[in-house]
This record gives C-alpha cells, sequence and structure tokens, in this order.
C-alpha cells in the first residue's frame, strides 16, 4: 500500500533500524498489550473434551457450528491475507503491531480449523465442507478487495476496525445462545479468547485512523464500509446459515448487528442509523467484551480449569 505512505503521521526515518529508542509511545502501548495476551491453540481442549459434548448437540446445532467454523477460518485467512499483511509503513512501532495482529490472526485460523474437524466424522468430509462454504467466501474475498484496491491505509484500517467489530463478533455471538443451552466449555473458551482479541484490533485500527491519518476519508465511504461489514454477515447468519437453526430468533441477531455497527458510527465521528433507547444501551451484546481471566501464554500449559468460561451478558 504505497499510498497510505503520503497520507498518514506514519512516516519515519528510514534510516532508523531499531526500535529504540521508540518515539510513537501510544503505537508501542498497543504493540506491548496485544503482545501479553498472546496464547497459542491447546488440542487437548478440543480433541477429547469437545469430542464427548459434541454428542449432546442435536442434528442442526451440528451443522451450524460445523460450516460456522469452516465460514470463519475462511474469512479470517483472507483478512489477514488481503487486509492486515497489507498494513506497512516506514514506522517500526506501527509495523510491530501489524506483524502481530498477523501472527495472532494464524492462531485463529488454526483454531477455527480445529474446532471445524471437531465436528467432523470422518476426514474426508473436510474438504467436501469447505468446497461447499466457498461461494460465501468468495463473496467476502470479492469485497474485502474492494474496500482495499485504492492502497489507501485509511481505507484499510476502516475496513479492519469494521471486521473486527461487527463481522466476527457478530458470528461468534450464535455461540451466546448455544452456551446457554448445552455444555461446550472448550468451545467457548477458544472463541471467548479470539473475541477478546478482536477487541484490540478493532480499538488499534480506529487509534491509527482517528490520530495518525492526515488525509481523511469521506463519512460516505465510512459508512459505506460499515454498512457493508453489516450486510456481509447479515446474509450469511439470516439467509445462507440462518441462526434460527439453533433457535436463536432473527430479530435478535438483526438487533445485535444494527448495534454494533451503530457503535462503530459512533467511534468513527459518524452518525448512527438508528436511535438506541437507554434499555438497549444497558444491553449491548457482548461476547467480545467479556473480560477473560486466563488464557494460554505461548509456551505455557493451561491450568485445567481456565476453559470454564462464564458469559454474564445476554443479548
Amino acid at each position: 500500500m504505497s499510498k497510505s505512505l503520503q497520507e498518514t503521521t506514519l512516516k519515519d526515518d528510514k534510516n532508523r533500524f531499531i526500535i529504540f529508542p521508540v518515539k510513537h509511545h501510544d503505537i508501542w502501548d498497543w504493540y506491548k498489550k496485544m503482545a501479553s495476551r498472546f496464547w497459542t491453540p491447546h488440542t487437548d481442549i478440543s480433541d477429547h473434551k469437545l469430542e464427548i459434548k459434541v454428542q449432546k448437540l442435536n442434528t442442526n446445532e451440528v451443522h451450524f457450528l460445523r460450516n460456522l467454523m469452516a465460514f470463519l477460518a475462511g474469512s479470517q485467512n483472507l483478512a489477514s491475507r488481503n487486509i492486515t499483511r497489507k498494513l506497512k509503513g516506514d514506522t517500526p512501532e506501527a509495523n510491530f503491531c501489524f506483524d502481530f495482529q498477523a501472527v495472532s490472526e494464524n492462531v485463529y485460523v488454526e483454531s477455527f480449523s480445529m474446532l471445524t474437524r471437531a465436528f467432523l466424522k470422518r476426514p474426508k468430509t473436510e474438504e467436501r465442507l469447505f468446497s461447499e462454504i466457498n461461494p460465501q467466501l468468495k463473496i467476502v474475498e470479492n469485497r474485502i478487495k474492494n474496500w482495499t484496491g485504492s492502497g489507501s491505509l485509511a481505507e484499510a484500517l476502516v475496513a479492519s476496525a469494521a471486521l473486527n467489530a461487527i463481522f466476527f463478533p457478530a458470528a461468534l455471538s450464535s455461540l451466546l445462545w448455544i452456551k446457554k443451552r448445552k455444555d461446550l466449555s472448550g468451545f467457548n473458551y477458544y472463541c471467548e479468547l479470539i473475541s477478546r482479541d478482536k477487541i484490540y484490533h478493532r480499538d488499534l485500527a480506529i487509534h491509527l485512523y482517528s490520530e495518525k491519518i492526515k488525509k481523511d476519508i469521506s463519512p460516505e465511504k465510512i459508512r459505506e464500509i460499515i454498512l457493508e461489514t453489516e450486510n456481509l454477515i447479515g446474509d450469511f447468519l439470516l439467509q445462507s446459515l440462518p441462526v434460527n437453526l439453533i433457535g436463536m430468533p432473527v430479530e435478535h441477531m438483526e438487533q445485535y448487528l444494527k448495534l454494533l455497527s451503530d457503535n462503530l458510527f459512533e467511534k468513527f465521528g459518524c452518525k448512527k442509523n438508528t436511535e438506541e433507547t437507554s434499555d438497549q444501551a444497558d444491553r449491548r451484546p457482548s461476547l467480545a467484551e467479556q473480560r477473560v481471566g486466563k488464557f494460554q501464554q505461548a509456551g505455557k500449559k493451561i491450568d485445567k480449569d481456565s476453559d470454564k468460561i462464564s458469559f454474564k451478558t445476554d443479548l
């Protein structure tokens, strides 16, 4: 994204080959915050515990979760390849953040793929499953490329924020509905860790856009990206893989999507699409906002009770 260097304050001395002394302390703080929460997949939780608990799900629930995890694995890979890995500048602090986010997203792809496999009885069905969701993934890929085709860092940051604030949280929110009825603690463990990280990636993109971008993009363009993201994941969860398969009322998901979009509009200083009541504001859905007390850091063993996650917020 060569054009991006002309529209940001992220331009730096090209003769600066080491990170110290740190010049952009606000960005460096974001990197340290993300690095302190890095984790890696722990296969024991998925391979054994989840396999047993999957047997407690009905046919529709298995179908929904299996296809959702496969869709998220593919979507995350597309987002990382077409957005995160293209976020580059001359500023070491920003590049540390972008590179670390890309590594973290590799972990999410592995986790989603591992959880997908837990729902498959035969390895051969894995290829068939991914071929079935390829049409939906192609739509995601085309939309992402449309957002980043101009080479504008501002547009790429807005797209990154939209995916991390709307697309993935909306998809993962359906787990709240299943969790109230079925015990999938190891499954929820991974998804809550990913949801927590998405908050940091969302807020990093918003911070860099708000504080570092000199050449602004129009509010209309921001609204376009946000609304297209809402429609993209909405079409999948309301039509391609409808949430009513797991007994969730479609109206709940529609409301959730609007609240997530309005929240991002507000963070970018844009007018909301809908006016929420005080009761709605108090009940903002927040799978991603929950605090994770325990998580696995790279190279460290998970505590035996660390997969016991509780959600205190409802849709």
